[in-house]
């Protein structure tokens, strides 16, 4: 499978976690739906290794207790990401130099997050900003 560059995993159940190693090397886009196993993110080689190649993100039903953009602004190509059900944290914050080539930023249905801020430098490609069903949203992100 070292061709494969799309990958879809599904969870088969609500509690299902989700438990990934090894992925090809090739893969530009990544969609998985399900919770992931605690740790995933900065331990897990499944994203430590993806960076050049990576374009497209989605992480669905995650549910994320972890902050996860400090792990995913290392995924230097990433032109696409979506957030769906993916953390349950209060604020997210963009820093200076994350995520160079990101066009498409979509966050919903994260009913915990009253905060997004975007330093300056920070996502300095994006292109389309959605935010769907952010039910604690206080304001919406300037600029």
């Amino acid at each position: 499978m070292r061709h494969l560059s799309y990958l879809h995993v599904n969870a088969s159940q609500d509690n299902e976690v989700l438990r990934l190693s090894g992925l090809p090397p090739n893969l530009q886009t990544i969609s998985l739906t399900g919770q992931l196993a605690e740790g995933t993110l900065v331990e897990s080689p499944l994203f430590q290794t993806m960076g050049p190649n990576l374009y497209s993100l989605s992480l669905s039903w995650s549910q994320l207790i972890q902050y996860p953009l400090p792990s995913l602004s290392r995924l230097s190509n990433l032109s696409d990401l979506m957030l769906t059900r993916a953390y349950r944290g209060k604020q997210m914050t963009f820093l200076a130099g994350w995520f160079p080539k990101l066009k498409i930023l979509r966050l919903r249905d994260l009913p915990n997050l009253e905060v997004v801020e975007m330093k300056e430098g920070s996502i300095v490609s994006l292109e389309i900003l959605t935010l769907v069903n952010l039910e604690g949203m206080v304001e919406v992100p300037p600029g």
